[in-house]
């Protein structure tokens, strides 16, 4: 395991083979959504953040990609750690973002508070990464879209009714709207917004 070496904690180090290995995970996860995805982590961030948010941010985000941290999220040592290894500009208002952290999901804002993208350009929208404790396929929700053959059953630890009735009203607004990606333990998984979730259905 990779050990943070100074206060601003440690970030990938082959930036170019580490971050391309990461961009196939999400990218995976986000084509077979509700697939649970185990990547090996590679960066020591400062909490709350955790390893595989913030490997996702590395891979993802640069001085053009503004992010929005949570309460939670929004520590200095957070804030200096994204500019310092991702050169990424931290906004406080969350309809700028590029990118959103929600390190609570208990008191997650509204996806609708978010960049939805225009009809001319619906991926200029934001992206929102949720982390949790836990993912499992074992029960929760049902996932129905696009790579989906039929349904898939999913559940993210701390993820109440009321936040997955959200991810539906933001599937309602497609081809507009967010993509979410699950963060968890070692291990992510995506929630586009061309997927619908069956909220009668949790267990």
């Amino acid at each position: 395991m990779p050990v943070a070496s100074d206060a601003l904690g440690s970030a990938f180090q082959d930036p170019p083979l580490d971050s391309s290995r990461m961009f196939r995970s999400i990218m995976n996860a986000i084509a077979w959504p509700g697939v649970i995805k185990k990547v090996d982590t590679l960066s020591v961030p400062p909490e709350p953040l955790t390893a595989v948010t913030a490997d996702c941010l590395l891979t993802l985000v640069d001085f053009d990609t503004p992010v929005w941290l949570d309460h939670r999220a929004r520590t200095d040592e957070v804030s200096a750690y994204l500019r310092f290894h991702a050169g990424c500009p931290i906004v406080d208002a969350p309809e700028r973002a590029a990118f959103a952290v929600i390190a609570d999901p208990q008191s997650m804002p509204s996806l609708a508070v978010f960049a939805q993208g225009t009809a001319e350009y619906p991926d200029r929208s934001a992206t929102v990464i949720v982390q949790t404790g836990a993912l499992s396929s074992d029960e929760g929700v049902t996932f129905r879209g696009p790579g989906i053959a039929s349904r898939r059953v999913f559940s993210a630890a701390g993820i109440s009714e009321t936040v997955w009735a959200d991810i539906e009203r933001n599937h309602q607004g497609f081809p507009l709207g967010v993509d979410v990606i699950f963060s968890g333990p070692n291990c992510l998984a995506a929630c586009p917004r061309s997927v619908g979730i069956a909220v009668s259905e949790t267990v």
